[in-house]
């Protein structure tokens, strides 16, 4: 592996190769959940079908009837921003969040069930922003009854599962949108203006950084019971039966495997986003990771990836790199604002670009220090969303819809997969497979509880 990527240790598994161990492992839990396990949730999640209603018109000064489903954390900031449409419905499987969010939504309706409230509300568009692991099912679920759909990114878990979500949204007549933090932000509009100018030549590299973390977990007891808040098998969803963790619930969902990306799926996706969006890329030719040895349920505490896209005309490769949970490499480092915590680096013949949280800085290569141009001026889930609900009002698909989204964060994901299997992988976007390892599936593919597939 090259640009500083190495391989990380190996287990030996009795013999048996880390991916092969891996399978083995999964294969026998799926199998001991069907048999015994899947009875506590089938009789309730089987047989439910969305029930497609007609969308009414919606005029210009007509005030949305929204849904929101997950009314906590982000939850309750994209609540805020929908302070001036009609919000009918609140939907969380935590009675804590509900209540907390009734206090300024008094006139809503709360719901446990996102598929009760879909049944027994007549709403233009739902708002998403549960556990990753449920986006999908939910924005499925809304679009199949006729719903506008915002949905806080991820839109996805696997690859497989954007890839299905994004063809849903390309059939329906709907307007479908991700919460990306740069949509439509000055930061990008001015990020864009200076690439196509050309203003630090011909992008050479991009890195994407961030100091946070969402590492493996200590080892923690299964707890007897969830407590009584919490509808846990409603939280679970489309995920396999399993024993209540207090780390699940408690913020840390995104540390597994099974309901999150980590912290790649979590500031990636806004970052590969703005990449794939500035650059006009598609999908990448080969992904390569490395992190420390792989934990079966917890994503890594460190990783660095590389990603190798094709471009058009006679430009050279584009490489894309990440790290997150141990120091950019001190070349890189050196280019840095100091404060930055978290940001994308295109790196130009004649120059940087950095785009931070908040801030777009250039530095060419004959300027001592970086010089900032613009800021973000306005809460980051607030832009989006106000985008969005203009385009539900003139029923035009915007920018951000599913079926654009999915290509960054089909790539995003695939940095989680190399690091699984440990191997690079030679990307087939139209296959869906890494042509060079059929076993890769096993993370590209999605498995669903019976009844919750999309």
């Amino acid at each position: 592996m090259s640009q500083g990527l190495r391989t990380r240790p190996r287990s030996d598994a009795g013999g048996l190769s880390v991916l092969s161990a891996q399978m083995k492992y999964r294969s026998s839990r799926r199998q001991f959940l069907q048999r015994v396990g899947l009875a506590v949730g089938s009789a309730f999640h089987l047989g439910w079908r969305a029930r497609p209603r007609p969308s009414r018109a919606i005029g210009a000064n007509d005030r949305l009837r929204l849904g929101v489903v997950g009314v906590g954390g982000y939850g309750a900031e994209l609540l805020r921003a929908c302070d001036e449409e009609q919000v009918l419905a609140l939907c969380d499987v935590d009675r804590r969040a509900l209540d907390a969010a009734r206090v300024s939504n008094p006139q809503a309706t709360l719901y446990r069930d996102f598929r009760r409230m879909l049944d027994h509300e007549r709403l233009d568009g739902v708002v998403v922003a549960a556990a990753d692991h449920a986006h999908a099912v939910i924005c499925a679920a809304a679009l199949q009854t006729g719903c506008h759909v915002y949905c806080a990114a991820p839109m996805a878990r696997t690859v497989s599962e954007a890839r299905r979500l994004s063809q849903l949204a390309a059939r329906a007549r709907c307007v479908t949108q991700v919460g990306e933090a740069f949509a439509s932000s000055p930061v990008e509009t001015a990020l864009l203006e200076l690439l196509r100018g050309n203003a630090v030549g011909p992008i050479l590299e991009v890195h994407a950084w961030t100091s946070r973390s969402h590492g493996e977990l200590r080892t923690e007891p299964e707890a007897p019971m969830a407590p009584p808040h919490l509808d846990f098998e409603l939280w679970l969803g489309p995920s396999f039966p399993r024993k209540y963790r207090e780390s699940l619930t408690a913020g840390k969902w995104r540390h597994w495997w099974e309901f999150g990306g980590g912290t790649l799926a979590d500031v990636g996706a806004a970052q590969f986003d703005l990449i794939h969006r500035a650059l006009d890329l598609a999908a990448p030719e080969r992904v390569e990771a490395e992190g420390p040895p792989l934990h079966l349920d917890y994503t890594p505490a460190w990783l660095s990836a590389r990603w190798v896209y094709s471009r058009k005309a006679q430009q050279a490769p584009l490489v894309v790199l990440w790290n997150h949970g141990a120091p950019p490499r001190d070349a890189l480092r050196s280019l840095l604002p100091a404060t930055a915590t978290d940001g994308v680096l295109f790196l130009g013949d004649h120059g940087e670009l950095v785009v931070t949280q908040n801030d777009l800085t250039i530095r060419l290569r004959d300027e001592p220090a970086h010089r900032p141009l613009s800021s973000i001026d306005n809460p980051p889930g607030r832009r989006p969303m106000a985008q969005w609900r203009e385009s539900c009002r003139s029923s035009r698909k915007g920018d951000r819809r599913f079926e654009n989204a999915a290509a960054p964060t089909e790539s995003m994901l695939l940095g989680n997969v190399a690091y699984r299997t440990d191997r690079k992988l030679v990307w087939d976007p139209r296959g869906l497979v890494a042509s060079n390892l059929p076993d890769a599936s096993e993370y590209l593919q999605h498995s669903y509880q019976p009844g919750w597939e999309i």
